[in-house]
């Protein structure tokens, strides 16, 4: 629009002022004039326009952009999506683990509840699979006139006592007999060490099964005694006993002279205390446990195999 302007301006000037200026157009200029006023001037864009187009062109990408940023969020939501179940299978599994650990445990439980608690951790009546499945760990052993027989290798309570401990199972294959040994020990003549032992075990016995009897046989021997005087004086034969506990009782205990041990009792269990001697001098105890009702059940299995085999 400013460069219209200028140039009608300028035609002006030059027709009324100098005839020579009227002369330059002769050769043509006017026809470029003439084409120059007769040829549509290029609309002038404002700023708001440009702001406008602009805003158009936004418009219009807007689309794009959102379809860009709604892909992006469905693939973060995805990923949001495959990260929980990762997590959930992995937390899945770490349960599974967990409860497989926990049944196995309540399995064995419900298995102990079966059977009816018995010394040094172990279970009367279970058969020697079980005993092994609640943790102890048996040895084939031997002992007299005993089928089925193991010993303990890991018993489930503290023993700072017992050498070894037996478990007997007999021909029914549950547990009915416990023998238990204890550590051979350097003791003096009156066998002070193993008394003051076996005392202890008395007591707590007594006070858990009761009907304690204590069985002591003592060394007895006979000596020949004068009395009298003169045509009086005769031999007589006494008998003499020497006391528990003695100054050479350790050597009665070894030789069998003497006999020291103790019984216990309730309705279900018999108990047997002992006192012993080994062939080195080291003095020991011994506690043998029997459930009488599997007792007189493997008795009688063992008399009717033994009337069967006849």
């Amino acid at each position: 629009m400013k460069t219209l302007f200028f140039l009608l301006a300028f035609l002006f000037i030059a027709a009324a002022g100098n005839a020579q200026v009227v002369e330059l157009f002769d050769d043509g200029t006017e026809d470029i004039v003439d084409e120059i006023i007769n040829t549509p001037a290029e609309p002038e864009v404002s700023e708001t326009d440009q702001a406008k187009d602009s805003a158009r062109d936004l418009l219009q990408q807007k689309p794009t952009i959102l379809n860009l940023r709604k892909n992006d969020l469905k693939s973060l939501e995805q990923l949001q999506e495959k990260t929980q179940k990762i997590r959930s299978k992995t937390e899945e599994i770490a349960q599974k683990k967990e409860e497989a650990k926990e049944t196995e445990e309540d399995r064995i439980n419900k298995l102990k509840a079966q059977y009816q608690p018995a010394p040094f951790g172990l279970y009367w009546a279970a058969p020697q699979e079980n005993i092994q499945k609640f943790g102890f760990e048996l040895n084939p052993a031997e002992r007299k006139d005993y089928k089925n027989v193991f010993q303990v290798a890991n018993p489930q309570q503290k023993n700072n006592t017992f050498a070894y401990i037996i478990a007997i199972f007999g021909v029914q294959d549950k547990l009915w007999c416990i023998y238990a040994q204890g550590i051979p020990q350097e003791d003096d003549a009156k066998a002070s060490k193993v008394l003051a032992l076996y005392r202890r075990y008395y007591e707590a016995l007594s006070a858990k099964y009761g009907n304690a009897e204590e069985h002591f046989d003592p060394y007895t021997y006979e000596e020949q005694l004068i009395q009298g005087e003169g045509e009086k004086k005769k031999v007589i034969t006494v008998t003499k006993q020497n006391p528990l506990g003695g100054d050479n009782f350790l050597q009665e205990l070894q030789e069998g002279k003497a006999v020291l041990y103790a019984t216990f009792q309730n309705d279900k269990i018999g108990v047997t205390l002992g006192v012993s001697v080994d062939g080195d001098g080291k003095s020991y105890i011994s506690v043998d446990y029997k459930d009488f009702a599997l007792m007189d059940s493997e008795q009688q299995t063992i008399l009717n195999k033994t009337i069967e085999d006849l």
